[in-house]
């Protein structure tokens, strides 16, 4: 697992509505982390976990994955759908 006290060090650039030079966005950043790391270990399948280490996909909001299906609360069932649709014009 990434180490936590390399986490003071690097700049918090991830999420721009965190200031992560204080307290509280230091530990938003230790969780986040620390939820991306077990959604690749134990979470996701080991393929996917691979593809997304190496560059070759990019699972957006990492830390998230357990909790929500998009970062913008879309239902992707009604997004496909609608997808469907639109392309069939």
């Amino acid at each position: 697992m990434i180490s936590f006290s390399l986490l003071l060090f690097l700049v918090n650039r991830e999420n721009a509505n965190i200031d992560g030079d204080t307290a509280m966005g230091t530990m938003l950043k230790y969780g986040s982390e620390g939820a991306k790391q077990f959604n690749e270990m134990y979470i996701l399948d080991p393929k996917y976990s691979k593809a997304h280490r190496d560059g070759d996909i990019h699972i957006h909001d990492l830390d998230f994955f357990t909790l929500t299906t998009t970062c913008c609360q879309i239902d992707l069932v009604s997004l496909f759908k609608v997808f469907q649709q639109v392309m069939a014009i």
